[in-house]
């Protein structure tokens, strides 16, 4: 009887050994939570995005009303390891921003989320995607619209007779050296990158006439009116407004007048039609041309 006592008391003594030591948990302690990322970049325009938290105990989140920002949820049981963030499209060009206060249900943990909206797509848009050049080289111009920085656009020719190239007050700018080979071709590519690997490109597609008197110098009307009659040997130019269009009743048929602002003309001919449009603005070149001497020459009356 004595061993069986012992043992009985063993057991009783087990026993009050397990109600008497109280549990280890602590009810006053702080709840835990895990952000696995404080900072969130969402898309101009995309799919709902999950947001990952852990946490040892219930948790809450909570935010600024927002009219293009939501959640599928202000709060979870410790089993939730995530919350949903639904946006609408960002259609502006500045960034949207919202912070998301996630807490324990406790109060005593808490951490702020980050969530960052790209504005829309950057965009480079030239008014065409092809440009016919001059014989002559010179300064040209085309309007860019864009939403992104000027500064920051990176303008590529790919052909070396495309220089001083920039983009300023929305247009691009650029220089060309005079084409006095064949007709060529050539492009220019304005392309951006922006922090978030977004990549905006475009091609404008140049083609440039050619001549042989390409290199042709300017010179005033009164020059030309010296020259002595007979074959014009010297590589020169003039510039003006065409008011008679070879189809006038006071001249002979493919019969021209170049007129300059000063008023001053010359009148030319060529053996077959030319489709000028009249008071259109002109170069022309006098080489390899022939001076002749009429006895009577009246202005157009068209």
């Amino acid at each position: 009887m004595k061993i069986k006592d012992s043992i009985a008391w063993a057991a009783f003594g087990a026993v009050m050994a397990i109600i008497m030591f109280p549990s280890c948990s602590d009810e006053n302690e702080a709840g835990i939570l895990e952000i696995t990322n404080n900072e969130i970049i969402l898309q101009a325009e995309g799919a709902p995005v999950q947001v990952e938290v852990k946490s040892n105990t219930e948790w809450r989140i909570d935010f600024a009303e927002s009219t293009w920002f939501s959640t599928d949820i202000r709060g979870a049981q410790s089993s939730r390891t995530y919350f949903t963030v639904t946006y609408d499209e960002n259609i502006s060009d500045s960034e949207r921003f919202c912070d998301i206060r996630v807490f324990t249900k406790d109060g005593k943990t808490s951490d702020v989320i980050k969530i960052k909206q790209l504005s829309r797509y950057p965009f480079i848009v030239p008014a065409s995607d092809n440009m016919e050049l001059f014989t002559k080289g010179g300064e040209y111009n085309m309007d860019i619209s864009t939403n992104v920085p000027e500064t920051d656009i990176v303008i590529t020719p790919t052909v070396e007779w495309v220089k001083e190239y920039r983009i300023s007050d929305g247009k691009l700018y650029f220089n060309t050296e005079t084409n006095s080979q064949s007709p060529r071709t050539g492009s220019i590519v304005l392309s951006y990158d922006d922090q978030y690997q977004r990549k905006a490109t475009t091609t404008i597609n140049l083609s440039q006439a050619y001549s042989e008197y390409a290199n042709a110098e300017l010179v005033s009307y009164p020059t030309v009116y010296g020259y002595p009659v007979g074959g014009i040997t010297n590589n020169v130019y003039i510039e003006g407004t065409i008011v008679a269009t070879g189809t006038s009743k006071n001249f002979p048929n493919n019969r021209y007048v170049i007129q300059n602002e000063t008023g001053e003309t010359v009148v030319f001919e060529s053996e077959s039609l030319i489709t000028f449009a009249q008071f259109a603005k002109v170069s022309l070149c006098l080489k390899d041309g022939t001076i002749k001497e009429e006895s009577e020459a009246a202005l157009p009356t068209d």
